[in-house]
């Protein structure tokens, strides 16, 4: 089974793999927060917004919306499934938005875990900080991340499998092994998938970041105020949540 880098060949089935995902209800979530908050984002930066899953929602809410990814094998797709948009490869620290386009929005948002592929909290901290000098005077981080805890205990039996179809009425079959290590606090998924004759191996690792963390790395980044928060219900996190919404205004 041939290895491929994170992201790569597994952008061809990530929208048949991951169908269930709540795309939709997540946008809800962070524009209701907004709404309690009184703040009214009309610009909207998607940073890792992948094959633009995450993008598509805030799209079809009428807002102004860029999507950044660091995989051109998932931009491409993003493009072919939202034309209308202007997406950009770049990293969470690394990114140069050309003169075209807004140099700060009212809302950026992290979803799907995305900030977790940061295995160093120097890094998290880069990106930030980089997230915060994009955003205008009052506008938000909305990123959702997992915790320690949800880090180490990602799947009941560590194990995902199962039969995807994708839009071309192929099947993809996928077994999603975990593996979390305890030295190193790093959890990693290996993802083989299968369709047809054709097979293919991808390891994503991810760092878990506790709330406390977070919320210290978000004021030390310069944001004015951090909320920690459990979806779908805006229950305050714990130590046994494993997975936590941030939400930080400038």
């Amino acid at each position: 089974m041939q290895e491929r880098p994170p992201f790569t060949a597994l952008a061809a089935v990530y929208d048949a793999i991951m169908d269930e995902v709540e795309y939709d209800d997540w946008a809800e979530f962070i524009l209701e927060l907004l709404n309690q908050e009184n703040a009214k984002p009309k610009t909207v930066l998607d940073l890792a917004c992948g094959t633009g899953n995450s993008t598509l929602p805030f799209v079809n809410r009428g807002y102004q919306v860029w999507g950044i990814d660091a995989s051109s094998e998932m931009l491409e797709v993003a493009r072919q499934k939202l034309p209308e948009v202007p997406f950009l490869e770049g990293t969470f620290s690394h990114f140069a938005l050309p003169s075209t386009m807004p140099q700060r929005f009212d809302l950026v948002t992290c979803l799907f875990d995305s900030l977790n592929n940061l295995l160093e909290p120097a890094a998290l901290q880069v990106a930030l900080e980089r997230i915060y000098n994009h955003l205008e005077p009052g506008g938000w981080l909305a990123a959702d991340l997992n915790t320690r805890l949800g880090v180490r205990e990602l799947w009941e039996g560590d194990a995902l499998e199962g039969v995807a179809i994708t839009s071309e009425h192929q099947e993809v079959h996928y077994h999603w092994s975990h593996h979390y290590d305890p030295a190193t606090e790093l959890g990693t998924v290996q993802a083989c998938c299968r369709m047809g004759d054709r097979e293919f191996l991808e390891q994503h690792t991810e760092r878990g970041y506790d709330p406390d963390e977070l919320q210290r790395m978000c004021l030390a980044a310069g944001f004015a105020r951090v909320l920690l928060y459990e979806y779908p219900d805006f229950a305050t996190p714990d130590e046994e949540s494993p997975r936590v919404w941030v939400f930080a205004s400038r």
